[in-house]
């Protein structure tokens, strides 16, 4: 899973080296994600198409292809967004994901002072539209869920029966989903929390 991680990360990085940059070094790839070129090289060893050539590394353009084809990115994704607030918003506005042909095509609110506005072009619906629009919209699969924690499980499981095939939660709580359903989490904390423990870490070793 954290060779996958890092393939999105070398994506995103890729996606802003300069146009006239035609070829990368595992160096300067490990570089500008903060890992070893050892690294690099063994994310990249597990796929057959991620080759570079000796002496030049791997040509750029080639190498965001062959990532996005792994990644399951090539035909791009339509994702819906859960809670109109300011998390489910800001994801929405994230230019990376624009690049990569991530397209969030609609919020979903209970607030009807937020029903049938647009946030920077994209339209609110009341969740109870949800699945009247997936028998539309049969393309889209991922549901965002940006709500507060005491009614996310009740919003997932709403999500899930009007015919979502996958969740990805901003709340900070687990979500019990069926085993047909694939969910991943971003806890705002974890990271900082891991951090916190590596300074702790680094200072009794010293």
């Amino acid at each position: 899973m954290k060779t996958i991680i890092r393939l999105g990360q070398y994506l995103e990085i890729l996606g802003k080296v300069s146009e006239s940059k035609k070829y990368i070094s595992s160096k300067e790839l490990g570089e500008l994600n903060y890992v070893t070129p050892s690294t690099v090289r063994q994310d990249f060893f597990y796929f057959d198409t991620l080759k570079g050539k000796t002496k030049r590394g791997y040509e750029i353009e080639s190498l965001k292809r062959e990532i996005v084809k792994i990644l399951g990115l090539e035909k791009g994704k339509k994702i819906i967004i859960i809670g109109a607030g300011k998390i489910g918003t800001a994801l929405s506005q994230y230019k990376d994901f624009k690049k990569l042909n991530i397209e969030f095509t609609a919020f979903f609110d209970i607030k009807e002072s937020l029903v049938g506005k647009e946030i920077e072009g994209i339209r609110v619906y009341h969740l109870n539209d949800l699945k009247d629009y997936l028998k539309f919209h049969p393309e889209v699969e991922i549901a965002t869920i940006c709500v507060p924690p005491e009614v996310a499980q009740d919003v997932a499981n709403e999500t899930i029966k009007a015919g979502i095939k996958a969740l990805w939660n901003f709340s900070p709580v687990i979500i019990k989903v069926p085993d047909n359903i694939l969910i991943e989490y971003e806890f705002v904390g974890t990271s900082l929390y891991s951090l916190i423990y590596a300074m702790k870490k680094r200072n009794m070793d010293k």
